[in-house]
């Protein structure tokens, strides 16, 4: 499996990245103290700083002269993630500590397995950790060989950096994998969803992309968006119709009265036109709407949101 074949990969490509072997379970087990008290403080944060097991990232700020007293971590994992990030601001200096205290739990949140993941910043800084942990543990429990958190994170880490020319293996099997491939675009989704599902517009904006990679769906979103916008103008005109169930005949009925209204659209727009390619998206099957019609529906519908 690619994943376990990545996670053996881990200390080569380490080695190649900072020029020195690692071995991150000296540094775990010189914090086993830290692990069993459930405590952390300044001298542990300087563990990990100074240990060659961690060729610590000089972009990422050294703050263990900066720590202040000593805090105790409760069982609760969001808790333990606020202390922190409270104490220490940073929340992938968060990640870190609490990887190699607590590696069967944690991860850290690199830029790398953040893009690989299509995971995408939302909220705070603990919520988004919380997150990034929360598919960590579904990953987990899918892929056999890898018991712990930091086993996954150090797995993928490795995956976010293959070459496509020395791993093409590896990389076409990752490519393959529909479980990991769903978890990436469920979380793109995710990401997405907190911004299109505000209003038809922002969802207008998703046909928009959409239709570079599948002109089906994105000619029903703006279908969709179509018939939003046409209940929108009957209604500023005082035409009754119930929408509750939008259907080919109630279309048709309100854009003959926007129509027989003079309603006012762009220069070059037809209601009536964007009526028969919102068909064309929602109805033909054999051949489906083609690229052309997706797009003219998209672009006459955009103009119409310009307004």
């Amino acid at each position: 499996m690619w994943i376990q074949e990545c996670h053996r990969l881990y200390g080569e490509f380490v080695e190649r990245s900072s020029g020195g072997r690692v071995v991150p379970g000296r540094l775990e087990e010189a914090l086993s103290e830290a692990k069993a008290k459930r405590k952390i403080g300044t001298e542990e944060l300087r563990l990990i700083e100074d240990s060659p097991d961690w060729p610590y990232p000089q972009w990422w700020p050294r703050l263990s002269a900066e720590f202040g007293d000593p805090v105790l971590l409760p069982q609760d994992e969001a808790r333990t993630v606020q202390i922190l990030q409270d104490r220490i601001k940073y929340i992938e200096v968060v990640s870190v500590a609490l990887r190699f205290i607590f590696p069967e739990d944690y991860g850290i949140m690199s830029p790398p397995v953040i893009g690989l993941l299509n995971l995408s910043p939302g909220g705070d800084h603990t919520g988004h950790y919380l997150r990034y942990l929360a598919v960590l543990k579904h990953i987990r429990q899918h892929y056999e060989g890898l018991g712990r958190i930091a086993d996954v994170d150090m797995a993928l880490w490795v995956a976010a950096h293959l070459d496509s020319t020395e791993y093409s293996a590896i990389l076409e099997a990752l490519h393959q994998d529909q479980t990991f491939q769903e978890i990436r675009l469920r979380n793109m989704v995710d990401s997405l969803g907190r911004y299109w599902g505000r209003n038809e517009r922002a969802r207008l904006t998703l046909a928009q992309v959409l239709a570079k990679h599948d002109h089906v769906l994105a000619a029903l979103i703006a279908a969709r968006c179509f018939e939003s916008k046409v209940i929108e103008m009957a209604a500023r005109l005082k035409i009754n119709a119930d929408t509750r169930y939008m259907n080919e005949g109630v279309l048709h009925a309100l854009v003959r009265k926007l129509e027989l209204q003079r309603v006012p659209v762009p220069e070059g727009v037809s209601l009536d036109d964007l009526r028969q390619h919102r068909n064309y998206a929602v109805h033909k099957f054999d051949p489906s709407v083609s690229k052309a019609e997706a797009s003219h529906l998209i672009a006459g519908v955009g103009r119409l949101y310009e307004e």
